[in-house]
Parts: structure tokens; C-alpha cells; sequence
């Protein structure tokens, strides 16, 4: 067996349907804002334009074998064993609306803090 995300699709849309509102749409307007996460998103391309999604980074060419062995004998590796940082473009394409479902919300730390700390957070889900 495997991990799989597509039941999140259905269930979003089993949400949509019921709500008649698109599930960002109704999450934003009776989980998020509730709670006061305001600057939270579904919204890929609005995140991005207002500077509140960063970048992402990969690194590399990097040997692990060599570098697990390097380890092993001298319990430190060198700056190659780091690998080459590249940075990447963020794991969608357009406004990341269709991955809403399966976890494409862009949200600021403060904003989960505020999530995490809200005393409305469990009365908002229970609703």
C-alpha cells in the first residue's frame, strides 16, 4: 500500500457541491478568516504577488555513498557532501486553486500560530 492525496480532491468537491461555493472559497470564509488567518491562501499566483510565498531550494550533486563512507571514518564530511543549492520554482503552475483540496494552502507562521492558538479554532471545525 501506498500514500495517496486523491481523496482530498473528492472530498473537496464533495464540499463544493454541498456549500455551492468552491472549497477555497468556503474554507477561507468559515475556517480561515474565523480564526483570524488572514493572510492565508489557496491562491498561488496572489501569494507570490504579494511577497508572502517564498522560494524553494534543492540541493544537489552530491555523492551520499562517498559521503556516508567519508562519515563513517572521519565522523565529518566536506563541503562537497553539501551539494549544489538550486533553487526551484514552487511545485505548481498557475494560481494552485486545483490542488486545494490535498494541501496547496500557502499560510504565514503567524497566521498557524493564530490557527494553532485561536480558542474558536475547534468551535469554527465543529460547526
Amino acid at each position: 500500500m501506498q500514500y495517496n492525496n486523491f481523496h482530498y480532491f473528492i472530498i473537496a468537491e464533495i464540499v463544493a457541491h454541498i456549500t455551492k461555493e468552491p472549497y477555497p472559497v468556503y474554507v477561507k470564509s468559515h475556517i480561515l478568516d474565523p480564526v483570524g488567518m488572514t493572510s492565508s491562501t489557496y491562491n498561488h499566483t496572489l501569494a507570490s504577488t504579494t511577497g508572502r510565498l517564498s522560494g524553494s531550494f534543492v540541493r544537489a550533486d552530491k555523492n551520499a555513498t562517498r559521503c556516508a563512507e567519508m562519515w563513517s571514518k572521519h565522523d565529518k564530511l566536506d563541503r562537497s557532501c553539501y551539494g549544489q543549492l538550486f533553487e526551484t520554482s514552487f511545485f505548481t503552475k498557475g494560481n494552485g486553486l486545483f490542488i486545494a483540496g490535498p494541501g496547496g494552502l500557502v499560510s504565514s507562521a503567524k497566521d498557524v500560530v493564530r490557527g494553532q492558538s485561536s480558542p474558536h479554532t475547534l468551535m469554527v471545525l465543529m460547526r
